[in-house]
């Protein structure tokens, strides 16, 4: 799906970067929780200014917003066997505002446990996305600029599946180079899940590293239901 792509400006977020499909230019907007993500272990978050949001002089009013809340429980992979890593289990709340095809996801999360050492960032870390949807035949493409770089995906046709990939910019001695993230939205309403899988991608394959597994809410303003 990839290679049938082409790159051009964000009309949304000028400065931004977006792939959009060459033969399928209508975009169409799609609530897609794209707050899963939250891992930091090599500091993605990285050190340019003091916010991890853009700054602005303007205020941009949202079409809609909505939030979600929930809980992280993370997993290493060793010996070909996932284990309880509980020590990088996290609380999360998410803000997402909606601007037409387009959104951005502020993402804030909190590790609790008194044995984190800190080798995934500070305990309370902020994460922030800029996300397109463009329609498809069989579904939608999904693209994102933010925290982890650039990433790219897709949703099947009723929202209910949605993949994305990063390829964040790690160092060759990191144990993982790709971020994997799957929303499932489940029959109950106003409940998802998502798991975010962090690999390590070579020629001979793919092996994992580690995998968080949440679980939330989702909540939207009265006016919306």
């Amino acid at each position: 799906m990839l290679h049938a792509m082409g790159c051009r400006e964000s009309h949304v977020f000028p400065h931004a970067k977006v792939i959009m499909p060459r033969d399928k230019p209508g975009m169409r907007g799609v609530w897609f929780l794209f707050c899963l993500t939250p891992i930091m272990l090599f500091s993605l978050l990285g050190c340019a200014g003091s916010s991890a949001l853009p700054l602005s002089r303007e205020y941009k009013q949202a079409d809609r917003s909505t939030v979600y809340a929930g809980y992280g429980s993370a997993y290493r992979y060793h010996d070909g066997a996932w284990i309880d890593a509980p020590a990088y289990n996290y609380e999360f709340m998410v803000l997402q505002r909606h601007f037409g095809d387009a959104w951005t996801t502020v993402k804030e999360i909190h590790r609790a446990h008194p044995d984190y050492t800190g080798f995934a960032g500070p305990r309370d870390q902020t994460l922030y996305f800029e996300v397109e949807s463009f329609r498809q035949a069989d579904g939608y493409v999904i693209t994102a600029e933010g925290t982890f770089g650039r990433g790219t995906g897709s949703a099947n046709e009723d929202l209910s599946l949605v993949e994305v990939e990063f390829l964040p910019d790690t160092p060759f001695f990191s144990p993982y180079n790709v971020i994997r993230i799957t929303r499932r939205m489940l029959p109950e309403g106003g409940s998802f899940e998502e798991t975010v899988e962090l690999l390590k991608r070579t020629e001979e394959g793919s092996e994992p590293f580690m995998k968080i597994l949440e679980e939330g809410t989702v909540y939207v303003p009265a006016s919306q239901r």
